[in-house]
């Protein structure tokens, strides 16, 4: 994104909008991923080692958006440069850099990287909120909701040729919600995203509760059960674990050239892993593991209710 343009024989630069007219020789400073960054020397030329400074009175500041009331609205509906003559370079979301396009819906706790007057600066700050605390509280009312809404499409009864009824349970009926409430993200007062650092918060208890509980029960019975089954059954749950885990990571590596830690968050989705996933995430405090593992999981777990299905029919 173009910020400012410093031209031959001025003393200050000029800060750039629509109806700026380039002339060849101009310094432009740009801000902008590395990647977007390369193709606009196509089109513009050689970067410089010249450092355009800030005019007087100018200012850069990072706003972290907490007020409600502007929260699901687009970046180009809010009208920053026009209003107050503040341009947004770029957009910070759960650590990843987003570049700022007019159509982009904001979210709660996004970082809006600004330039402008620092008066302006200072009202568009009043008007996002840039109060941190606020991206820590936990709103239960939409929590409660979408669980309700989740137990409800749960218990819908869906029929498949040669396959039968079936219906998608607690779970499915749950992540369904949370994919359509997430896409709908606002409706009236009610956000449907948890923060962050709330979305951390529980994720974390989650897994330890489902940790606890997967102990408990088993533990009573895993002495009978290896005595029954013995190494047979140990054996093929490797197996079964391990030849598709490692036929994915070949795909994955080789084939499709996906990243480590994308690919570390595909095969963790596939297995529906959440211990997976905190040992993914545990390598990096980048968001891209649990990303990738977002894209994949609910594909691999309706997947795995219909196979389940299958399986059933084909073998009783």
């Amino acid at each position: 994104m173009l910020t400012r343009l410093l031209r031959r024989g001025a003393v200050e630069p000029i800060l750039i909008s629509g109806e700026t007219v380039l002339r060849e020789g101009d310094l432009l400073r740009i801000v902008g991923r590395e990647a977007d960054l390369k193709k606009v020397e196509l089109y513009m030329g050689q970067p410089v080692g010249e450092k355009i400074e800030f005019t007087r009175g100018m200012t850069r500041k990072s706003i972290i958006l907490s007020k409600p009331q502007v929260v699901g609205h687009s970046l180009g509906s809010l009208n920053l440069r026009e209003a107050f003559s503040v341009q947004v370079s770029r957009v910070t979301r759960n650590g990843i850099e987003l570049p700022a396009e007019t159509n982009m819906r904001l979210h709660l706790g996004d970082v809006l990287h600004v330039v402008g007057d620092e008066n302006a600066v200072k009202n568009v700050s009043r008007i996002l909120g840039n109060d941190v605390r606020e991206t820590y509280r936990i709103n239960l009312l939409p929590i409660f909701l979408g669980l309700l809404a989740g137990f409800i499409i749960g218990k819908i009864p869906l029929t498949l040729p040669w396959i039968g009824s079936f219906s998608l349970g607690m779970t499915g009926g749950v992540l369904l919600a949370g994919l359509i409430l997430s896409n709908l993200y606002k409706t009236g007062p009610i956000v449907w995203e948890i923060p962050s650092t709330a979305n951390s918060f529980i994720r974390e208890l989650g897994l330890l509760l489902f940790l606890a509980t997967v102990g408990t029960r088993t533990g009573a019975t895993i002495l009978e059960t290896l005595s029954q089954q013995g190494l047979p059954l140990f054996f093929s749950g490797v197996l079964v674990t391990t030849v598709p885990l490692l036929v994915s990571m070949l795909v994955c590596r080789y084939l499709l050239k996906i990243s480590f830690l994308r690919m570390i968050g595909v095969l963790t989705g596939g297995m529906t892993s959440t211990p997976g996933l905190a040992s993914a995430s545990a390598i990096s405090d980048g968001p891209y593991a649990a990303a990738a593992y977002a894209t994949v999981y609910p594909v691999a777990l309706i997947g795995m209710i219909l196979f389940t299905k299958i399986l059933i029919l084909i073998l009783r």
